[in-house]
């Protein structure tokens, strides 16, 4: 049991991240919530804040197969810097299923994180909004077991094949740029990689579909268009 390998995907095993980030409240590396749920007109308006995990691909099920019938789309706004793969996928499966029927939508929000396991999950949506000031981090898929020498400790090695894996079975079928891709295989060797939302959409990485301004509109009429993830304004159907 304790020599058998724990794998990591990429994006999910994020030391920096998940030991120096403070775990406040709902916040990106805070235990997985479902926080929000709410339909506005015929939209399932969702926001996941924390780690990936918790049964999030259940959750997000429940909640959706309580309303389907009533709505025409799904608004999944995520904060998040990473979690476990298994619910990763899990989750991802849930989000497919849903897209068989209904229109899906993702967000990520001025100043918002999304690394890690978040990364797959954001890639469902047919349209993906994300802010020029959001926070993304990319890097290696890892292996992670006990060091034989010392029970107490663990070792930790970079997986390629793994990593392979989840660009082929996530960022290619959402469209993001070979060419980018190929580009950040180079960046992640050994090392975590940080962007913004804007450095994501001007590299062309295809990533985000659709940008979120830095501007950000105080009159009420405008505001209606750029609501925060717990509102569904242009989100959800634009």
């Amino acid at each position: 049991m304790w020599s058998r390998l724990i794998a990591c995907t990429m994006l999910i095993c994020l030391p920096v991240m998940t030991a120096n980030v403070p775990a406040r409240a709902h916040g990106p590396c805070a235990e997985g919530l479902l926080i929000h749920s709410r339909i506005d007109d015929d939209t399932l308006v969702l926001h996941w804040s924390g780690r990936i995990g918790f049964e999030m691909g259940e959750k997000i099920a429940s909640e959706f197969d309580r309303v389907k019938s009533r709505i025409k789309r799904v608004g999944l706004s995520l904060t998040s810097c990473g979690g476990d793969r298994g619910e990763m996928e899990r989750t991802v499966a849930v989000l497919r299923r849903i897209k068989n029927t209904h229109t899906l939508n993702t967000l990520v929000w001025r100043g918002a994180t999304c690394a890690s396991a978040c990364i797959p999950i954001f890639l469902q949506g047919v349209r993906r909004r994300a802010a020029l000031t959001s926070v993304w981090v990319f890097h290696e898929s890892h292996v992670e077991r006990l060091d034989p020498k010392d029970p107490n400790s663990r070792i930790v090695a970079t997986h390629d094949v793994a990593t392979q894996r989840i660009l082929k079975d996530y960022y290619v079928p959402a469209g993001v740029s070979k060419a980018w891709l190929k580009r950040l295989r180079k960046r992640i060797k050994n090392a975590e990689w940080w962007q913004t939302g804007s450095d994501l959409w001007y590299d062309k990485s295809r990533i985000i579909t659709i940008p979120i301004t830095n501007r950000s509109p105080r009159s009420a009429e405008e505001r209606r268009h750029f609501s925060p993830p717990v509102v569904c304004g242009s989100f959800c159907r634009g």
